[in-house]
C-alpha cells in the first residue's frame, strides 16, 4: 500500500499581482498553517490550541490572526471563509486562496479541485 502525500503549491499570479505583499506574512502564514488541514474541498477545521502549536504562537495569538484573516479581502473577496457547525468552527478556502494542494501517491498525481485560478 502506497502512502499519499500532500503538497501545497503557491500561485505565481498571486506574487506578481501583489497579492501575496497585500496579504502579508502573517496572514499567509495563518492560512498556511490552516490550509495543511484541509480535505479536498478545501474545508478544515483544526483546534486552535493545534493552530497555536504550529504557528508557535499562544491561542489567543492564534484567534487574533484568525480573525485579521477571515476579514481580509482580496479585490473584495475572501480568501477563507469561517463557518460554525455546532461547537466545530469549519475553515473553508475559496478560490481566491493563493494555496492550492496536489496529492500525491506512488502511482498518480492529481490536483485536489477547490482553487481555480
Amino acid at each position: 500500500m502506497s502512502q499519499t502525500r500532500i503538497f501545497a503549491k503557491l500561485y505565481v499570479d498571486s506574487v506578481k499581482s501583489g497579492m501575496l505583499a497585500d496579504l502579508g506574512a502573517e496572514r499567509l502564514q495563518t492560512l498556511t498553517a490552516i490550509a495543511s488541514f484541509a480535505n479536498e474541498k478545501g474545508e478544515c477545521w483544526p483546534k486552535q490550541s493545534t493552530l497555536a502549536q504550529a504557528l508557535g504562537v499562544t491561542r489567543e495569538t492564534v484567534n487574533k490572526r484568525i480573525k485579521a484573516l477571515a476579514d481580509y479581502r482580496w479585490n473584495g473577496r475572501p480568501v477563507i471563509v469561517k463557518m460554525r457547525k455546532g461547537r466545530r468552527t469549519i475553515y473553508m478556502l475559496t478560490e481566491v486562496s493563493p494555496i492550492v494542494f496536489r496529492t500525491c501517491d506512488a502511482n498518480t498525481t492529481s490536483d485536489v479541485m477547490y482553487t481555480t485560478h
